[in-house]
């Protein structure tokens, strides 16, 4: 039997289950993206931010390690917003260290981290996601932040990780400090030491 387009009954049932694949498949997709699971595409950020780097030496303060935020403030690269969660990635944690001959970049976006993968590898880098703990554990990695306390106050809003702090710094002050030790001649460095245990993400 056929209706008045003369599709039959059977052709009919096979173009609405292919319809229905398509739809779940866009679904997933869409899940996915919604639910922060687009680790692939976190892969893609971490390398044309490795790129950006390795590529424009010339504009960093220490061009052997630029962090995100440095690499957004000089203009080689735009914020990146976070494939994985919301808002944008880490611009104090992520960073692009060239360590030797070999360009490691670590980007992190909200609760997931690639942490010092090579840029060369990064297709195929492995994520994790951290989850601050409230004291030092078997499994727990220490990370150390940063602040300046000029006449009693705090400089900064937030306390940062090393090389963006030196940035932030030394754009503030007009400075060319190179370490947390120089700092100090500037302002009062003052530090925070925080806890987390990292999770290999199953995809």
């Amino acid at each position: 039997m056929r209706n008045n387009k003369g599709l039959g009954r059977f052709e009919t049932i096979v173009i609405i289950l292919v319809l229905l694949i398509v739809f779940a498949f866009l679904y997933k997709v869409l899940i996915d993206s919604a639910s922060g699971t687009n680790f692939n595409a976190m892969r893609e950020d971490a390398i044309s931010f490795g790129k950006a780097v390795s590529t424009n030496a010339d504009f960093y303060h220490n061009s052997d390690q630029v962090s995100l935020g440095e690499a957004i403030g000089e203009g080689t690269i735009k914020e990146i917003k976070s494939p994985v969660s919301k808002g944008t990635c880490n611009e104090s944690e992520s960073k692009v260290v060239l360590h030797e001959g070999k360009y490691m970049v670590t980007l992190r976006c909200g609760d997931y981290i690639i942490q010092e993968e090579a840029l060369n590898n990064l297709d195929k880098a492995n994520v994790y996601e951290i989850k601050e703990v409230e004291a030092e554990t078997a499994n727990a990695e220490k990370v150390t932040l940063y602040n300046c306390e000029v006449s009693g106050k705090e400089l900064f809003p937030e306390y940062y990780d090393e090389l963006y702090f030196i940035y932030k710094v030394n754009k503030n002050n007009g400075t060319n400090h190179y370490n947390v030790a120089s700092v100090d001649k500037t302002c009062k460095v003052i530090k925070k030491e925080v806890y987390r245990e990292k999770v290999k993400v199953e995809e």
